[in-house]
């Protein structure tokens, strides 16, 4: 834990960062902007999963050696995003900049989250909290419940089948549109998995054995969902170094790409294509520019 944090606890670039998100400004509402959508047509299920320390180039979808994502690859639905950076090298700064409004060029919130803008269209809300939740580092999914008091603590999954479990419950609690946020905890050091499938002599092959945990969650709820109008959107708060530059684990400077270059992608179901095929074929058209 030391060996990998001690630059970021010697600048005080974590501390500091946490006490930002620990005490929130009170933004203006993302809805302060104009909108345009008429949102007629809404999804019935819209997801954001915030995946941990996930980063890029540890998935075959962008040319890794090691199959860490066979669940997620084997989908005809997936658009991989190739080119995601983080706007942080540590968690609580990084979901900040998820959720928010942040400007490009300092990094800090101008307004608030755009969930704001959904909860307008009356999409019911959750939170579930990802698996490893053991550790105050891994609390921020219910401090980033601070910034929005629409959405509601639902759950604590952490096996692949209690994920689909919640997501069935959520999906068919009522009759409105619904938006989950999921934090997942696994992939943070000391990478706790259940997988042996790389071994466990490396610290970066226990590591790619958390990715295939968080590739089994992802396919169960892919498969939850198959059948619905729904829509996934999954970004990775940031990377991992594994000697990098002399760099571990993460909260490095910006300029460790391995820290920033995150694994994204975004999955629809055959029932959401068929109603939006020109949102499908935009997103497509445009994956690599994201």
């Amino acid at each position: 834990f030391f060996k990998a944090y001690h630059p970021a606890l010697h600048s005080g670039q974590f501390w500091k960062s946490a006490y930002e998100f620990l005490t929130p400004n009170q933004l203006p509402s993302i809805t302060d902007y104009a909108s345009h959508a008429t949102c007629q047509e809404k999804p019935e299920i819209v997801i954001l999963y915030i995946g941990e320390a996930m980063r890029a180039d540890h998935s075959p979808l962008n040319g890794y050696h090691r199959n860490t994502t066979p669940g997620i690859g084997s989908s005809a639905n997936i658009i991989n995003l190739p080119n995601v950076l983080s706007g942080a090298t540590q968690t609580l700064k990084s979901i900040y900049s998820i959720l928010t409004l942040t400007s490009p060029t300092t990094g800090e919130p101008t307004h608030g989250s755009f969930i704001d803008l959904l909860a307008n269209h009356q999409y019911s809300q959750s939170l579930l909290v990802g698996a490893n939740t053991e550790g105050w580092w891994y609390k921020t999914p219910q401090v980033a419940a601070l910034f929005h008091p629409h959405l509601q603590l639902y759950s604590r999954p952490a096996s692949a089948e209690q994920y689909a479990d919640d997501i069935n419950k959520v999906a068919e609690a009522n009759n409105s549109p619904k938006f989950i946020l999921i934090e997942d905890g696994a992939g943070h050091m000391p990478y706790r998995s259940e997988h042996k499938t790389f071994g466990e002599q490396r610290d970066i092959d226990k590591y790619d054995n958390c990715i295939l945990d968080i590739d089994a969650r992802l396919s169960a709820i892919i498969n939850a969902l198959k059948d619905r109008d729904a829509i996934l959107l999954f970004t990775s708060d940031h990377g991992e170094s594994f000697g990098e530059e002399g760099r571990y684990g993460h909260a490095g400077p910006m300029s460790a790409m391995e820290q920033r270059h995150v694994f994204s992608f975004i999955w629809y179901s055959d029932s959401y294509a068929a109603k939006r095929p020109e949102i499908v074929k935009s997103l497509r058209d445009n994956a690599a520019i994201f």
